[in-house]
């Protein structure tokens, strides 16, 4: 018990602030060496093996991507080495034949974060373009007449101080933003398991993301050491 209670507050930091329209529930019934445990309305699964634990969340709250999060224990009395890109995720297609989902490296998910923050920045740039253009910007109309005929005149003028503030503010945002984003991708980057030698009574955790593919289930084999904990978890709507 102590094992599992530990297991759950250092996961809860990472199943918070989760949103879906469903949730994958782990299939845990008539299944000798899988138990369910459930915290904070989080199900996830523990998977004993004579030499190793396995604790597992599933996590689809991203349109294309299933977040698995992950703690590997070594309860052996020797080093085990874990290669999280020899998990398996399987699952059957709406059409009924079965598919394999493929991993991120950690080195390939993080430069699909780079791309998306690049987009949201360059869209973000073209708006303070047009916000420097007309910063400063000031017009006056004045009327009168030359004979008989009634003239108007536009003037346009440049407060070019204002336009410097406006375009100074602007990059100031912009680096605040970059720094968010590396911030982001650093602590990302650190949550993502890597390949590992796990001692005896020592065990990691983090997260390993999947390539949605539609499925009601999922099949997801985890390698460690010589033994395959092996976890299902259905689709279930969210009442």
């Amino acid at each position: 018990m102590k094992f599992i209670v530990v297991v759950c507050s250092t996961f809860i930091l990472s199943l918070s602030g989760c949103i879906q329209a469903y949730y994958l529930y782990p299939k845990t019934e008539n299944i000798a060496n899988v138990d369910l445990f459930m915290m904070d309305g989080k199900d996830l699964a523990i998977s004993h093996m004579e030499k190793s634990t396995v604790t597992i969340f599933a996590d689809k709250r991203v349109k294309n991507e299933i977040f698995l999060y992950l703690r590997y224990q070594n309860d052996s009395e020797e080093p085990i080495n874990i290669f999280p890109s020899n998990i398996k995720v399987s699952g059957v297609s709406e059409y009924g034949k079965p598919i394999i989902l493929s991993l991120y490296s950690p080195e390939e998910y993080i430069k699909r974060l780079q791309r998306k923050q690049e987009f949201q920045l360059a869209i973000g740039g073209l708006s303070e373009v047009f916000e420097s253009i007309n910063a400063g910007n000031s017009y006056s109309k004045s009327t009168g007449t030359i004979g008989e005929e009634s003239i108007s005149v536009k003037t346009e003028s440049m407060d070019y101080t204002q336009k410097y503030v406006v375009e100074r503010e602007n990059r100031k945002q912009d680096d605040i933003k970059r720094q968010q984003y590396r911030q982001q991708n650093s602590g990302t980057l650190n949550g993502l398991i890597k390949r590992n030698t796990l001692l005896p009574g020592h065990y990691i955790e983090g997260s390993v993301i999947v390539k949605y593919q539609f499925s009601n289930s999922y099949l997801i084999d985890i390698p460690i050491g010589n033994e395959h904990h092996i976890v299902e978890f259905v689709r279930m709507n969210e009442n």
